[in-house]
């Protein structure tokens, strides 16, 4: 006979339970050995694994509601017991020492899902954590191009965006980082953190729920990469649909050429051309934000002072090139 007690490291209910098989085929003379088998990742299938611990009998699980499961998994395993355990007179029916305490476990209602089992306590580690770091590069990844979409959101309510442009600009490569990094430990405690145990009680996590939890963190890395190059696509959404801001240029329309400081993002550009091409008197708008210049057309001499106006309005410093 053998008794086989499979675990994975750190679990806190396999050195008692190993305990207990000893004891038992010490007390009664038994021909049964008892073996630990620490197992992997990817054995959890070959041994039949439900979590750790597992004890088994001859290769049968002791827990006759678990002898048909198949939701292997490398998680904690919480029996229907007081300390989460499997009792004693569970092994003892399986190994067939007392016929009462085989009716006993016999007659133990199919125990509900480990989660549902498990307290709060125990789960809430390994949940918080992944989604504390999934949660926070999000965050931090809307804050790293914060220079461009801060703008945007200021200027719909009136008020100067320029001190925020500059700030989140001057932030961004360190924002960038944090994000990543946070991105990295969600991926890592949803595919690679081993199950822990909290305060001596167990906690089986169902396929279900890692699903559930993976799908949002790949979600949330969609997310994250949408907000780290939004700098680079913004001027694209913001320019599609929107009309020309050229127009026929007359023979006596004379060019106009400013220097334009605090733009962050091509957003800034498109946003500034689209201001400047409704002022009174110009003619055609172009700003480039690489050069950080912009360019107008104009017939009218007092189109400038408009200029420099509309730019200060906008958060950004504008200063003619030529006169």
């Amino acid at each position: 006979m053998k008794i086989r007690v499979l675990y994975f490291e750190g679990c806190p209910n396999h050195p008692p339970v190993v305990a207990m098989a000893q004891r038992l085929v010490a007390e009664h003379g038994l021909s049964a050995r008892v073996e630990e088998i620490e197992v992997g990742p990817d054995e959890v299938e070959e041994y039949r694994f439900l979590g750790s611990p597992t004890v088994q009998v001859d290769g049968v699980d002791i827990e006759p509601a678990a002898r048909e499961r198949t939701d292997f998994a490398m998680s904690c395993r919480v029996y229907d017991t007081p300390d989460g355990c499997p009792s004693e007179s569970m092994l003892r029916a399986a190994l067939g020492l007392d016929a009462a305490a085989g009716a006993q476990s016999d007659a133990v209602p199919v125990a509900p899902s480990p989660r549902s089992q498990a307290p709060d306590s125990a789960v809430a580690p390994i949940d918080r954590a992944g989604f504390a770091a999934v949660g926070g590069s999000v965050v931090t990844a809307a804050l790293s191009s914060a220079c461009c979409w801060m703008p945007l959101l200021l200027i719909a309510f009136g008020a100067s965006s320029a001190e925020a442009s500059a700030l989140f600009e001057r932030w961004r490569p360190v924002l960038i980082i944090g994000a990543v990094v946070m991105l990295g430990l969600g991926f890592y405690f949803a595919y690679f953190r081993r199950a822990a145990c909290a305060e001596g009680c167990c906690a089986a996590r169902p396929p279900r729920g890692r699903r559930w939890q993976r799908a949002t963190l790949w979600a949330s890395a969609v997310v994250v990469a949408a907000f780290i190059f939004f700098p680079r696509y913004v001027g694209l959404l913001l320019d599609a649909g929107a009309a020309d801001t050229r127009s026929a240029v007359g023979a006596e329309a004379t060019q106009h050429v400013f220097t334009v400081e605090g733009m962050t993002c091509e957003g800034c550009a498109v946003i500034l051309r689209h201001e400047l091409a409704g002022l009174e008197g110009v003619i055609e708008a172009q700003v480039d934000y690489t050069t950080k210049t912009a360019t107008i057309r104009t017939a009218d001499n007092d189109t400038n002072d408009r200029v420099l106006s509309a730019a200060s309005r906008l958060g950004y410093e504008a200063t003619l090139r030529d006169r």
